[in-house]
C-alpha cells in the first residue's frame, strides 16, 4: 500500500510560497482600492475646480479692462 495505516493523521500544510502569493494579492488588491480612491477623489476635485473656475475679460492686448 502507500504507508496509510488507520491510525494514521494528516496534517495540512500550507507552503510558504502560498502564503506569499497571498500577501502579494492583498497587497495590490489595497493598493488598487486606493488608487481608485484617488482617482474618484481626482476627478471630483477637477469637477468642482472647473465648476468654480472665474472667467477673466481682457482685451486685444491682453490687458485686463480698468474697473
Amino acid at each position: 500500500m502507500n504507508g496509510m495505516t488507520i491510525s494514521s493523521v494528516t496534517i495540512k500544510v500550507t507552503p510558504w510560497w502560498q502564503t506569499v502569493l497571498l500577501a502579494l494579492e492583498c497587497t495590490f488588491a489595497s493598493l488598487t482600492a486606493v488608487s481608485a480612491g484617488m482617482l474618484v477623489a481626482s476627478v471630483v476635485i477637477n469637477l468642482r475646480s472647473k465648476r468654480n473656475a472665474t472667467v477673466l475679460v481682457t482685451d486685444d492686448d491682453g490687458q485686463l479692462p480698468p474697473e
